[in-house]
Formats: C-alpha cells, sequence, structure tokens
C-alpha cells in the first residue's frame, strides 16, 4: 500500500511541478544566451556606454535566477502544507481514515513525497544555475582556460588527503545528514498542524503558525546547546590541522543523531496525534 500512496502524493505534486521544471529549463536555456552574449561584449568591447548596458542587463538576469532558484522550493513547501492538511484535517480526511490503510503508510508516503520533491527541487536549481552558467563558460572559453591553467586538481586531493576529507566515510555522513534534515524540517512542519489542528477548530492556519514557532524555538534552544559542543570540537581542529578531516567526521556524526533524534520524535507524536486526536466535526 505505501507504493500505491507514494504513487498518488507524487502525482499530485507532479501536476505543478512538472510543468513548472519545463518552463524553468526554457527559461534557463534562454538566459544562458543572453548571459554568454553579455558577457562576450562586456569582455571585448571598448565602448564604455556597450560595457555599462550589458553589465545592467546581466545584473537584471542574475536577480532573476537567484528569484528563479526559490521557486520550485517554495512550491514545495506550500504544497506540503495543503496535502498533509487536507488529507487529514478537512472533510477530505473522511475518506483518508476510511481507507483500508494505517496511518504510518499515510505519513511516510507523505513524508517520502515531500522529501523526493524537495530533492528534484534542489537538483532543478542547480541544473538552472549550470544551464544558465554555461553559458558565459562557452563565450568566454579563452579567459576561462587562462585563469584554471595553473588549477591542477591533484593538488586539491593531496590537499583534502592532508586534512582527512577525501574519505568515503565522509561523503556519507554529509549525505545522511542532508537526509535527516529535510526528513526533519517536514516532520516538524507535520508536528505543527497537527498540534493547531487538535488545538483549534477556527482560525487553524495562525494556531498551526504559533505552534510551529514554538515548536521550532525548542528545537532551536536544543540545537543551540548541541552547537556549543560542536565549536568545542572546531576549536579542537585548528589545534590539530591533521584532525580536521576526524573532527568534522565527527561533527557530521552529532548533528545526524541530533537530527535522527528530532525525526522520530517528531514523528511518533504526529503518529500519535492523528491516530487518537483528530476531530474533522
Amino acid at each position: 500500500m505505501f507504493g500505491k500512496c507514494l504513487k498518488y502524493e507524487l502525482r499530485a505534486y507532479s501536476r505543478l511541478l512538472v510543468p513548472t521544471f519545463i518552463a524553468l529549463m526554457i527559461a534557463s536555456v534562454l538566459m544562458s544566451v543572453a548571459v554568454g552574449v553579455l558577457t562576450s561584449l562586456m569582455a571585448n568591447t571598448a565602448n564604455e556606454m556597450i560595457q555599462v548596458i550589458a553589465g545592467m542587463l546581466l545584473y537584471f538576469i542574475v536577480m532573476a535566477v537567484y528569484l528563479a532558484m526559490f521557486i520550485i522550493p517554495v512550491m514545495v513547501f506550500v504544497l506540503t502544507i495543503r496535502r498533509f492538511y487536507t488529507s487529514f484535517f478537512t472533510d477530505e480526511g473522511y475518506l483518508t481514515f476510511t481507507l483500508p490503510v494505517s496511518v504510518d503508510c499515510h505519513l511516510t508516503s507523505k513524508l517520502a513525497a515531500a522529501a523526493i520533491a524537495d530533492i528534484f527541487g534542489l537538483v532543478t536549481a542547480i541544473l538552472s544555475v549550470i544551464i544558465i552558467g554555461s553559458g558565459a563558460a562557452i563565450a568566454n572559453i579563452d579567459i576561462l582556460k587562462s585563469l584554471f591553467s595553473g588549477f591542477e586538481f591533484s593538488e586539491m586531493s593531496v590537499m583534502l588527503g592532508y586534512l582527512g576529507l577525501d574519505s568515503v566515510v565522509t561523503v556519507i555522513l554529509v549525505l545522511v545528514a542532508m537526509v535527516l534534515s529535510i526528513l526533519g524540517n517536514y516532520l516538524l512542519l507535520y508536528l505543527s498542524i497537527s498540534f493547531g489542528c487538535m488545538l483549534a477548530k477556527k482560525h487553524r492556519f495562525i494556531v498551526c503558525g504559533a505552534c510551529y514557532l514554538g515548536v521550532s524555538t525548542v528545537v532551536s534552544v536544543i540545537s543551540s546547546v548541541v552547537s556549543t559542543v560542536v565549536m568545542f570540537l572546531v576549536a579542537a581542529a585548528f589545534t590539530q590541522t591533521q584532525a580536521v578531516g576526524v573532527i568534522f567526521n565527527i561533527i557530521l556524526a552529532i548533528v545526524s543523531v541530533f537530527v535522527a533524534i528530532e525525526v522520530v520524535a517528531c514523528y511518533f507524536i504526529t503518529r500519535y496525534i492523528l491516530k487518537n486526536k483528530v476531530n474533522l466535526d
């Protein structure tokens, strides 16, 4: 049943995200061409007026790219709130709770769909930046070659190896911390919505917002304590350069454990509310 629930959740996300993705990719290609032309004009034209105009247009394009990078993440955030709220706390909730599907299946499928959509948004933003940046790179390939002519990737590898930051363990810990952070953010949101809807029958969005501020404040206070410990570890890393990789891995492990505790706590509290405290009247 998890696969079926996940399929319908992803289908609901894709109705809006896929057209936005296509539109953003088309816009990125057009911006890439424009960036290539403008950077070429700025580098190869002696006319100061043309350089100024090209610089202004390039500035507006950069700002447009900066804003576009937030489109899909904001859409994913709004869709996540909408999907969770309407599925459990509106008239649709009657259908949700009458289906032969456990609360765990509903909750995990929504969480997985939100995480996939979030990663999709991140990949889309990165692709957009790469496409737009490639326009400037292709138009000014000679300049790039001169800038990187003395750069040796082997030197970077040696440096990372010296610091102990080139291990597979570091990569795995970074990925684990990123995934747990995504899950933690959405479960914190789910918990706040569940609390708000449990406490209020009217003005639920206001109450949910207040609950989110309250819960996130508690998490922030706890994380500040963890951050203090992390800062001591960072200070120790400066005194022993060769231990930077080890210290960095320890920091990642501490962060991952803290976020994992947050994920488990938010999940089971939300699960309890959905199973025992939902009132659709």
